[in-house]
């Protein structure tokens, strides 16, 4: 019985092997693919800007113009507010990691300091949701870990709602708080004392919940490519346009004619559109 249940475990190990390397090559694709929306939503930023200068100094310019410049406006400053909260976050938790990791208590929290670039991104993408507790209330572990979920919009590691993922995405632990190496699976001392068969059927059990969870990454990782195939698509347009206005040296709007004026209104629209999605993260349709 007991080398049945031997090789019981070693199937299940390599099954557990299977479905951890899976996870990780869809995790990297996420993670991958979550920084290239957030350097599109800051591109976008930027290129707004210039929108707003150009209109701005159109002559005779429609007063719903000016309106919609005043819309571009609050939301790219919204975003640029959020990317700021957010930065100041992250240095608050690498203080902490740091201050853990040199006190010798860092354990369970890991040691490397979350990338501002990736942190940025997750937050952006995701959302900052709550975890329930004020995090300044809270100090040592608990703070670290409650940050850490905020800033991934609330892992189930640490109780929270959101992106079940959201810890990993940060690099810092697996899902549901357990280690996840390359391609390979960081079982504890603990578990290689217990019987064959019990070891077994834990390994199964985190198997089931990495399958679940490279499910959700899947999902996520759909919903990512969706937005920013929209903005790029708008940044796009945008751009040319604006481009072909300036090239036709169009600045007077009662001096335009009907084709530019009516360039210089797709512009404006979907300028706006554009100023919405770079606020858009993926938590806002679940």
């Amino acid at each position: 019985m007991d080398l049945f249940n031997k090789g019981l475990r070693e199937h299940e190990k390599t099954c557990l092997e299977k479905v951890v390397e899976e996870y990780n090559n869809i995790y990297k694709d996420l993670v991958y693919f979550v920084a290239m929306l957030h350097d599109r939503k800051v591109n976008s930023t930027n290129l707004l800007k210039d929108v707003e200068k150009y209109i701005n100094k159109l002559v005779n310019s429609p007063k719903n113009f000016q309106r919609s410049m005043s819309e571009i406006d609050g939301n790219c400053k919204s975003f640029e507010k959020d990317l700021k909260i957010i930065e100041n976050k992250i240095k608050d938790i690498n203080a902490e990691i740091i201050r853990r990791s040199a006190a010798g208590i860092a354990a369970g929290i890991g040691a490397a300091v979350v990338s501002p670039t990736i942190a940025l991104a997750v937050a952006t993408t995701f959302g900052t949701a709550s975890t329930g507790t004020a995090i300044a209330s809270l100090s040592g572990a608990a703070a670290t870990n409650a940050a850490l979920a905020w800033l991934g919009g609330g892992a189930i590691a640490a109780g929270g709602g959101g992106m079940a993922a959201g810890n990993a995405l940060l690099a810092l632990a697996g899902p549901l708080g357990w280690t996840i190496g390359a391609g390979s699976i960081a079982v504890s001392g603990l578990l290689f004392s217990k019987k064959n068969k019990k070891m077994a059927e834990e390994m199964k059990e985190k198997r089931l919940l990495i399958a679940h969870e490279t499910g959700v990454l899947q999902k996520q990782n759909i919903k990512v490519k969706d937005l920013d195939e929209k903005i790029h698509l708008n940044l796009t347009n945008v751009e040319n346009l604006l481009d072909e206005l300036k090239d036709d040296k169009v600045y007077d709007y009662l001096s335009a004619s009907e084709e530019e004026k009516g360039k210089l209104q797709i512009l404006v629209n979907i300028s706006v559109t554009l100023s919405y999605l770079i606020n858009e993260n993926i938590g806002d349709d679940d």
